[in-house]
């Protein structure tokens, strides 16, 4: 027998085995490319909406969410409930304060203060909903939030529903407008009213609360009472003209702006 041949014998303790085959490599998953808002709106007052109000949002990777006490990732350039986005977190449509304002939406629709610009420094065509605890992963990415409206309610004195000496004091106040309101939108909720103050420049999403609480001490300097809860920047506004379905109606007010 030669020294090549096989003798089709082990040593002792030792038996044949077939190669073992090496895992195949999977393609990397990449996210997909971020989509811009049309140049020609870039320099307009841009505001993102919310369909609803239970609506997840980018947070830290692997964070916990609140609603399920689980574990999750909130990458939503991945589609919803893939592994790298099993929060499901989706992006909603940036148009003009205008077009927003005054659309007639299906559902309880909520904006948002903030906007996304992408890798090249533009607005995103649309955007997530941001926790604060996915900001940093987000510049690690390349992307950067900053503020760009000012929301505030103001409660109907005790919160109550609007009584007609109510609606007199504010058609006076929009009728007169005091300097913190002259370039601001307004609109009437259930039990007050709601202030729409576009910004023409970003503001760093680390120092937004600085300048909505700025921008709060000059209405109440105007003597406009407003509500103090909803200072933090990922606090949502419903839109003027919704559905509520906790109600099952619809409200419709009237976008108030100076000509």
């Amino acid at each position: 027998m030669s020294e090549h041949e096989s003798s089709g014998v082990f040593p002792k303790g030792q038996s044949e085995r077939a190669p073992e085959s090496q895992p195949e490599s999977q393609p990397e998953r990449k996210p997909r490319e971020p989509e811009y808002i049309d140049p020609a709106l870039e320099n307009e007052p841009l505001i993102a909406v919310l369909p609803k109000l239970q609506t997840s949002g980018v947070a830290e990777p692997h964070s916990i969410r609140m609603i399920d006490k689980k574990s999750h990732t909130y990458d939503w350039r991945f589609n919803r409930y893939d592994p790298e986005n099993t929060a499901g977190v989706f992006a909603h449509d940036v148009d003009t304060v205008m077009a927003q304002m005054t659309k007639k939406w299906g559902s309880e629709a909520m904006a948002l203060r903030y906007l996304l610009r992408g890798p090249d420094g533009r607005f995103l065509k649309k955007t997530p909903r941001v926790n604060k605890s996915g900001v940093e992963w987000l510049e690690s990415i390349g992307y950067t939030v900053v503020l760009r409206t000012l929301l505030v309610d103001i409660d109907t004195p005790g919160h109550r529903e609007w009584t007609p000496e109510d609606q007199i004091a504010f058609d006076r106040l929009e009728q007169d407008r005091p300097p913190s309101l002259r370039d601001a939108g307004m609109y009437t909720t259930g039990r007050g009213w709601r202030v729409v103050q576009p910004m023409s420049n970003d503001v760093p999403i680390d120092q937004a609360e600085d300048h909505i609480r700025s921008y709060m001490l000059q209405l109440e300097r105007d003597g406009i009472q407003v509500d103090w809860a909803c200072r933090d920047w990922p606090h949502v506004f419903r839109m003027p003209r919704t559905f509520r379905p906790k109600k099952g109606k619809r409200y419709d007010a009237d976008f108030l702006v100076r000509p």
